[in-house]
């Protein structure tokens, strides 16, 4: 059963920054075979919403599984590309690291048949330009989930699938990218 909180979210998209266009042109390069999507979701936020957002508690209300498969936001992912099993374990855990940590890491690691063609200093700069773009505005309230499954039908289900989902938890922003690749 889907908790009511789900039931009523209001969910609209929000526009992508151009700056953003950088580091997801690199992704995409060393991503030959899959690719790099950014969608970005604004939503209502009700009392319960805002509760356990205060205490970082989102998880509690299945964040992100149950936002990520919202009708209204599944329309805004980037098209599958196949079928995937019902009730296909999504994976989510808590980014342990800093986010610029983690894209640098993966742009300069390459993708199945590709190695980044940026220093790793070039690397780090477009990771903070990329987050710059993104965060500048935002309540400082981030949380940042992780998920290396193919849970999505766009995501290829192999070892480059990455989907990393940050939340403003005070502002009700989200921000969905998703990586994939094949060998």
């Amino acid at each position: 059963m889907i908790p009511l909180l789900w039931q009523e979210l209001s969910v609209s998209a929000a526009p992508v920054p151009p700056e953003t266009e950088v580091l997801l042109a690199a992704l995409r390069r060393i991503y030959t075979n899959g690719g790099a999507e950014l969608r970005i979701f604004d939503l209502s936020m009700s009392a319960l919403w805002l509760a356990h957002a205060a205490y970082d508690d989102l998880d509690r209300l299945g964040f992100p599984d149950l936002f990520l498969r919202q009708p209204a936001v599944d329309a805004l992912l980037p098209a599958p590309q196949r079928v995937v099993a019902p009730g296909t374990e999504s994976g989510f855990s808590r980014l342990g690291e800093p986010l610029e940590d983690h894209l640098t890491l993966r742009l300069i690691s390459g993708g199945a048949y590709v190695a980044c063609d940026l220093s790793a200093e070039e690397a780090e700069d477009t990771v903070i330009a990329f987050c710059h773009a993104l965060f500048s505005d935002s309540s400082g309230n981030l949380t940042t989930y992780l998920s290396e499954l193919g849970w999505h039908g766009w995501l290829h289900d192999i070892a480059w699938d990455t989907t990393l989902v940050t939340v403003d938890r005070t502002q009700g922003r989200v921000w969905v990218l998703m990586l994939t690749d094949m060998d």
